[in-house]
């Protein structure tokens, strides 16, 4: 009787639980959270506007720096003059002695990944012709649609709206099937799952097939998400080389998980490795630059990884000393 009643009270609590989200998410009532919107566009800079009229001075009289990347780099949910390449650009136009102008190109664009980075570095290249290029490199940069050609993306996409017959199988399975579907599409589940995950990362661990650890997964040396990304890098890195270009790849840490260095080892070492083979570039990495610091000294939230203002400051400071490296020893 005791087992009966447990039963149902536990049906009672996901039932009421399930409507009660459902109508939160219908009506917006109860809701607490707030949603950081980011623009996934282009600033509008003096750069930008000076190289729509082809205004750029493309001597060596001039520093030209490109910055790429995604919204770790862009400066999600903090003030444009308080981000990297803000800040990069008034240290370099107050310190500089050497050029008549400089200019900070920032390209990065947020959800963007390494098929999205490279194709960046192609765009501007030639109109921009930087000497120098900031990659703000992240774990998630291997994640998202990773195909060359439109045309393999629309050929995807008729195969997918093509009709698929229902697979044969015994009644077990295909009730099997429902139910699976049906916790899925749970909105339960749904608002559950961000709160254990949420509270598994705090305690410096990583629940198997979350979003986070299927992104740590791809970084194994074999798998063939890394192969397509490290072919984009590549071609990109190659051809700077080629053209003098030097490469500053910057790569970001989880900032909320900075006190958890060892969740992405096996990732930093893959990605280490391969940066650090080619010898046009300066790789710097956040995980060390912020290594013994505490999470909550840099994030913005703590259930997300982006950094805050503090954290881009440090980070500007540590790109800004490479370049000064780098740029006394051009002309």
């Amino acid at each position: 009787m005791k087992k009966i009643t447990f039963l149902i009270f536990i049906l009672s609590f996901f039932v009421v639980g399930e409507l009660l989200i459902r109508l939160t998410e219908e009506f917006s009532i109860m809701e607490t959270n707030r949603i950081q919107m980011v623009d996934v566009a282009l600033d509008d800079t003096e750069e930008l506007r000076l190289l729509e009229r082809n205004k750029i001075d493309l001597s060596d009289s001039s520093l030209r720096v490109l910055v790429i990347g995604d919204s770790y780099m862009h400066g999600a949910g903090i003030p444009k003059d308080k981000k990297i390449s803000s800040r990069l650009r008034e240290s370099l136009l107050k310190n500089n002695s050497k050029y008549k102008n400089v200019y900070v190109l920032d390209a990065s664009v947020p959800n963007s990944n390494n098929l999205d980075n490279k194709n960046t570095y192609f765009r501007y290249k030639e109109e921009f012709q930087p000497q120098i290029v900031i990659w703000g490199y992240h774990y998630n940069d291997i994640n998202g649609n990773l195909e060359q050609t439109n045309e393999m993306i629309a050929d995807n996409t008729s195969k997918q709206k093509s009709p698929q017959k229902k697979p044969a199988g015994k009644e077990s399975k295909m009730k099997i099937r429902q139910i699976t579907n049906l916790l899925y599409n749970s909105a339960m589940l749904k608002f559950v799952m961000p709160k254990i995950n949420s509270t598994a990362l705090s305690m410096g661990y990583i629940i198997p097939k979350s979003r986070l650890a299927n992104t740590t997964k791809h970084y194994e040396t074999n798998n063939t998400t890394w192969k397509k990304s490290k072919e984009y890098l590549a071609e990109t890195l190659n051809d700077s080389k080629d053209s003098d270009i030097h490469f500053i790849v910057y790569q970001f840490a989880y900032t909320n998980l900075i006190e958890y260095p060892e969740l992405f080892t096996n990732a930093n070492d893959e990605i280490e490795s391969f940066f650090t083979s080619f010898d046009n570039l300066t790789y710097i990495s956040g995980t060390e630059q912020f290594k013994g610091q505490k999470a909550a000294d840099y994030f913005i939230y703590k259930d997300d990884g982006h950094p805050n203002e503090k954290a881009h400051f440090l980070i500007s400071k540590k790109i800004e000393s490479h370049i000064y490296k780098y740029s006394t020893s051009l002309n």
